[in-house]
């Protein structure tokens, strides 16, 4: 454990050797933006990405709906990176923060069904290790 204080104060941070080859930017934090790469890297903020228009859908639950913020933007740009990478991603969180409500939107609504398709497992303390098997292997 680390205690600061009068005793211990915060190391310096050296100075940069060279300037960034993309200046972050200076307003805000750096978690309020995304690097765009394209014909020009340049910095947006995730907020231009939210569409504040976009209509909800009718046909689901209210306990599967995603309201559209900057928080759920980030994490389905994130998510469709990785999967569109075939790279594989674990989500962390507390119980009841929408992990299992994000990865279901995007596996459901958001991917192209003809080029991905999903299985849902779902485990119990009395779920088996053959019980799994068989049920993999059948889907």
């Amino acid at each position: 454990m680390v205690f600061l204080g009068p005793a211990n104060p915060l190391p310096e941070t050296p100075p940069l050797r060279k300037a960034y080859v993309f200046p972050i930017p200076s307003a805000g934090r750096v978690f309020d933006y995304k690097l765009s790469i394209g014909t020009k890297p340049e910095w947006s903020k995730w907020d231009e990405d939210l569409d504040a228009n976009a209509p909800l859908p009718r046909d689901i639950n209210a306990c599967q709906l995603v309201i559209p913020n900057v928080e759920t933007v980030k994490h389905f740009f994130i998510m469709n990176l990785f999967v569109e990478s075939s790279k594989p991603f674990l989500l962390i969180g507390e119980s009841g923060t929408g992990k299992s409500v994000y990865v279901k939107d995007l596996l459901h609504r958001k991917l192209d069904a003809d080029k991905y398709a999903s299985a849902s497992l779902f485990f119990t303390s009395n779920t088996a290790p053959r019980t799994t098997q068989v049920v993999r292997v059948t889907k």
